[in-house]
């Protein structure tokens, strides 16, 4: 937070291996270099991600980065997003591990750290204000850096999955059957809570959803997910993010890909404030290949069919029985019963 508007400085530096020639001008360097900033404190994973604006111009130059911010005064938060781009052919062998240096320099106290999947569950209450104008993101601060805060524990998980040629069902559409063969999740909690689920896919660019279900049992195409809380909406390639404010008990986690057919391996991180108890939900397929009924038009019941001269069916005994004496009983002295005697619909007005 800054009582005045601040600039920042950002300054991206690669190492060279130990064997690195000592004329860099010997060979042409093999990355170039960028640095790519957004408001807010929250991780970006695509350009395309609704809650992340990219206000300045991005430049790849090689060996070096840097970026000038002008910060109005205020609480500001930004992500700086590093990138390298090879300059080799895409046949070549993949670059070799590169290490790099980050460094901030500003008018007014600032800091660096890493960003957040969920700041609301891995932001913690209160955090140190820095005093240092340098930090170094090398895992050593500069002389005079404070340390921030410890972050307030929370639920992790991560843990790793693959979609087989049997059970990448696609996308969840009511008229795409095979969505009920994608593997599925449920998820435990014992309190509502808010629970930030994230799938990503490294081996194939294809389309990635999301969708969470609140029976906590295998889902099929015709039901209805939960709204998320945050997130994108639609299909984002490589990663897709969701918040979800889930209540107490069981739910059911879906990542998909757009596609039906997708053979790939998948990485899900599941973070919540409490624990969550995450299981699979293995795949039972059907006796029938019948689809499930649509509850929305439900079938009319059956009725008996009417015979073809349209009078009903005579009873099993189609005489009536026998009235004692053959006569109907006499009635007390020859009166009408009080109406409320009567059975009903044989009131004497309606002879």
């Amino acid at each position: 937070t800054a009582a005045v508007d601040m600039v920042v400085w950002l300054v991206l530096l690669q190492h060279y291996p130990p064997d690195a020639p000592s004329n860099e001008n010997v060979a042409a360097p093999s990355l170039k270099l960028a640095l790519h900033t957004f408001k807010g404190n929250r991780k970006a994973y695509n350009m395309a991600d609704d809650h992340l604006k990219c206000p300045w111009k991005v430049s790849y130059t090689p060996r070096y980065a840097s970026l000038r911010l002008t910060c109005p005064r205020g609480e500001q938060a930004f992500v700086i997003v590093l990138t390298a781009v090879s300059t080799t052919a895409k046949s070549s062998p993949p670059h070799p591990p590169m290490g790099y240096t980050l460094t901030s320099y500003s008018t007014e106290p600032a800091a660096l750290y890493p960003a957040y999947d969920c700041p609301s569950i891995e932001m913690p209450a209160a955090e140190t204000h820095h005093t240092a104008s340098a930090v170094a993101m090398t895992g050593t601060s500069t002389p005079g850096a404070a340390s921030a805060t410890a972050v307030a524990p929370f639920f992790s998980k991560t843990f790793r999955y693959k979609w087989t040629s049997e059970s990448a069902g696609g996308a969840h559409d009511p008229e795409n059957a095979s969505f009920r063969t994608n593997p599925m999740f449920r998820l435990d909690s014992d309190v509502a809570q808010r629970v930030f689920v994230k799938a990503r896919c490294d081996s194939h660019a294809d389309a990635l959803g999301m969708h969470v279900f609140a029976s906590g049992e295998r889902a099929h195409e015709k039901e209805a997910d939960l709204t998320p809380h945050a997130g994108p909406t639609g299909y984002r390639s490589h990663v897709i993010w969701r918040e979800y404010n889930l209540q107490g008990g069981s739910s059911t986690l879906v990542p998909v890909c757009h596609d039906a057919g997708v053979v790939a391996e998948f990485t899900m991180t599941v973070k919540a404030r409490r624990e969550v108890r995450i299981s699979s939900l293995p795949y039972r397929p059907l006796q029938d290949t019948a689809t499930l009924p649509d509850i929305t038009h439900p079938t009319p019941p059956t009725h008996p069919t009417a015979p073809a001269n349209g009078q009903l069916p005579p009873p099993a005994n189609s005489q009536l029985p026998p009235l004692t004496n053959g006569q109907l009983p006499p009635l007390p002295n020859g009166q009408l019963l009080p109406p409320s005697s009567y059975p009903m619909g044989m009131h004497p007005g309606y002879c």
